[in-house]
């Protein structure tokens, strides 16, 4: 049970259950992943590349995410309609410049379900520090898309926040 510092110019992904609970830090402009199933239940912390969450089941346990000058992405399956539990609905996201961000995998892809929807829901999210970002993008043309945050405070009154949507005309996505 030790703390683990990953990163690289090559994207880091564990493979298989990955357990314990003291800190993973990602460092770098890379990104990093859990693929499997995990019991680990510690902080997942990045500083300047991408956690990306596109594996049902690897974060289930995770206790918090900290995000600086990076980017949690949570992907969603392609033609499946999910209801999120990609990162823990209680686990904090802390955001130092960072971005949250959304989306379901048939993005821009061709012959891929254009009806695809889904709905995450999210623990506090805190803007530490810096610009942020809390966004979405959804490639669906029918049904919805929908980001839940418990809640979300901002401390520091120099801390900058946008919210964006990126979809099609005709989608129907809302942060709520």
């Amino acid at each position: 049970n030790q703390d683990l510092c990953i990163g690289g110019a090559s994207f880091v992904s564990l493979t298989g259950v990955v357990s314990g609970t003291n800190t993973i830090t990602h460092y770098g402009i890379s990104g990093f992943r859990f693929q499997g199933v995990s019991t680990y239940s510690g902080t997942i912390s990045s500083e300047l590349g991408e956690i990306r969450a596109d594996t049902q089941g690897s974060y289930n346990n995770v206790s918090a995410f900290n995000i600086k000058n990076g980017v949690l992405q949570i992907v969603h399956p392609t033609n499946v309609n999910v209801v999120g539990t990609k990162p823990p609905d209680l686990a904090p996201i802390n955001l130092t410049s960072g971005r949250l961000y959304p989306e379901n995998s048939a993005f821009g892809g061709t012959g891929l379900n254009p009806a695809f929807t889904y709905t995450e829901t999210v623990g506090p999210v805190t803007i530490l520090a810096g610009n942020n970002q809390i966004g979405m993008r959804a490639m669906a043309t029918t049904g919805s898309n929908t980001l839940t945050i418990a809640s979300l405070s901002k401390p520091n009154a120099a801390t900058t926040l946008q919210l964006s949507v990126d979809s099609v005309p005709s989608g129907g996505s809302q942060l709520g």
